[in-house]
């Protein structure tokens, strides 16, 4: 088990930031490591600072009372973001996320530290050796899950989720730190942290749009027009090309074996002419990227993730989506022989759509999670999994998308 530092960062303390510069860290009195304006620790990104976790951070600054007060930065809210959104795709209770992002106060100032400072100690929750390989524990993902996994199973039938049971107690009682009492005074923060974060998620939905090959418009429900962008022949995908937290139209072009991102320039040579596209953060960075499905390899091609065998049959349509909400998109289809969807790690969605259907996938509800949907261009009809049919949306010559567009 791991114990608390008592180091004390030294000003010449070489500084190797991958994310965004932030203060360093000292040794405090009550335990964990407080903000100190000096060298920085090593870190990893989180998968990228987005619009909303800076404005956030500024927003909570001056509401918070414990050692990260006045240092909350976009960064730290970006990983803080991470752990939350494991913690919501769990289908965990709120409380939960409370438990991690207050660990994470103590332990890391919510910074993903990628060098050994603190005995083998790495990550957001300084997990020791023991707990997993260095690349796991600088994982924001895995490590959260080590965590609330951990917690669980000291905590049976959701006890972690009584107030009879104090958020610091619970922290100390995963981590085993050398300084029990350094949790409980930053669970206020920790807390006031994760609720703003989940708040914030739950605005956030994907909402339909269509990519119009007659006149090259794109038209997104809530974000307007986007005018002559593609060409006929075509396939419209869509993506957050940039980690900014909201999506943008793309096509692939067969004929040219091109990516056109909008606001993101184009990729060369990624498909082949009968290929079907679809994108989808593949890593976890916060970046959607292009992929396909080469129906007659039954083989998925991931840009920067490799491929994916025998996922599909020849005449299934292609879908991608965080089935799961772990953070990662998977490939799916759509198979309208059987009206089934195949989901990669997910099993299977029984009569959702009919043949002719256009399917998308999107996370309509703003859960965390992706789910089927299509696009019925004969009635021009929505079915999205979990929220309400959409009328009268498009015309039956358009292809159907699905982005966060706002």
């Amino acid at each position: 088990m791991r114990r608390i530092r008592t180091l004390v960062v030294a000003a010449t303390l070489m500084t190797a930031v991958l994310g965004p510069a932030v203060p360093a860290l000292a040794a405090a009195p009550g335990g964990g490591m407080t903000p100190a304006i000096a060298a920085a620790y090593a870190t990893k990104t989180c998968g990228g600072v987005q619009p909303m976790d800076t404005a956030l951070a500024n927003r909570l600054n001056p509401l918070l009372n414990g050692k990260l007060k006045g240092y909350l930065t976009g960064y730290r809210m970006s990983c803080a973001r991470r752990i939350v959104e494991t913690v919501r795709g769990r289908g965990l209770a709120r409380r939960a996320a409370a438990i991690a992002v207050t660990t994470t106060i103590v332990e890391s100032t919510i910074e993903n530290i990628s060098e050994e400072v603190d005995h083998d100690s790495l990550g957001l929750f300084q997990q020791r050796a023991s707990w997993g390989t260095a690349a796991q524990r600088t994982d924001p993902v895995w490590a959260t899950n080590a965590f609330l996994n951990r917690m669980i199973a000291l905590y049976p039938n959701n006890a972690w989720n009584n107030t009879a049971n104090p958020i610091g107690e619970i922290c100390q009682r995963v981590q085993v730190s050398a300084v029990p009492d350094a949790y409980q005074v930053q669970a206020s923060d920790g807390s006031t942290i994760a609720y703003n974060i989940l708040d914030a998620l739950a605005g956030r939905a994907d909402r339909p749009g269509v990519f119009r090959p007659g006149a090259n418009d794109w038209i997104l429900r809530g974000a307007g027009t986007l005018a002559d962008w593609g060409v006929p022949g075509d396939l419209p995908v869509a993506g957050d090309w940039d980690g900014d937290g909201v999506d943008e139209p793309g096509v692939f072009r067969p004929s040219e074996k091109r990516w056109y991102l909008h606001g993101g320039g184009h990729v060369d040579n990624w498909g082949e002419p009968g290929d079907r596209p679809v994108a989808g953060d593949w890593d976890g960075d916060g970046r959607d990227e292009p992929g396909v499905f080469r129906p007659s390899e039954k083989r998925w091609y991931l840009l920067g993730n490799g491929h994916v065998e025998n996922w599909g049959e020849p005449g299934d349509q292609a879908v991608a989506g965080d089935w799961d909400g772990d953070g990662r998109d998977e490939p799916g289809v759509f198979r309208p022989s059987e009206k089934r969807w195949y989901l990669l790690g997910s099993g299977h969605v029984e009569n959702w759509g009919e043949p002719g259907d256009q399917p998308v996938a999107g996370d309509w509800d703003g859960d965390g999670r992706d789910e089927p949907g299509v696009r019925r261009p004969s009635t021009k009809q929505w079915y999205m999994r979990g929220v309400d049919t959409l009328n009268n949306w498009g015309e039956p010559g358009d292809l159907a998308v699905a982005g966060d567009w706002s």
